[in-house]
């Protein structure tokens, strides 16, 4: 087992721990919430990326703790066409396709997003960081949930 993923193991494990002493004393204690809020942020991000970004060698660092995901970093070049097959062209990743009438992207449910990211100090969108993503892409709403639940874990 790598280092890191050893280290993930044990503080998944230390985690249910202190959740379940919490129970047993029958109350939920702010550091396990907070610890909850911090995972939660950490798999939506991890999600996140994974929809935004092409496979490669650069997601090396962000999947060694996952070894199911080690495929994604090995540097397959069949990886980045398949990914483009399937996110790219096959399923759409876009809220707006979904909800519009005629099944397009854009639209008025994306200015109102737009606008609810700046509300909440989410400028990834803006920043025009992710290639493939417009505003209503499923990996920018999960981003934008993991930024909401490491502020809830402050």
């Amino acid at each position: 087992m790598a280092v890191g993923a050893e280290f993930h193991a044990s503080r998944q494990i230390e985690a249910r721990c202190q959740i379940e002493t919490s129970r047993q004393s029958g109350r939920a204690m702010t550091g396990d919430l907070a610890l909850l809020a911090d995972r939660r942020a950490g798999i939506a991000a991890l999600l996140g990326t994974l929809l935004l970004e092409e496979p490669g060698p650069h997601l090396a660092d962000l999947v060694s703790a996952v070894p199911s995901l080690g495929a994604l970093a090995d540097g397959d070049p069949a990886l980045p066409s398949e990914y483009g097959r399937v996110f790219l062209r096959g399923v759409p990743l876009h809220e707006s396709v979904f909800r519009s009438d005629d099944g397009q992207q854009g639209g008025e449910h994306v200015s109102v997003l737009a606008a609810r990211y700046v509300r909440l100090g989410f400028d990834e969108a803006q920043q025009g960081r992710w290639r493939v993503a417009g505003i209503d892409h499923l990996g920018l709403h999960l981003r934008c949930f993991a930024e909401l639940c490491r502020a809830e874990a402050q």
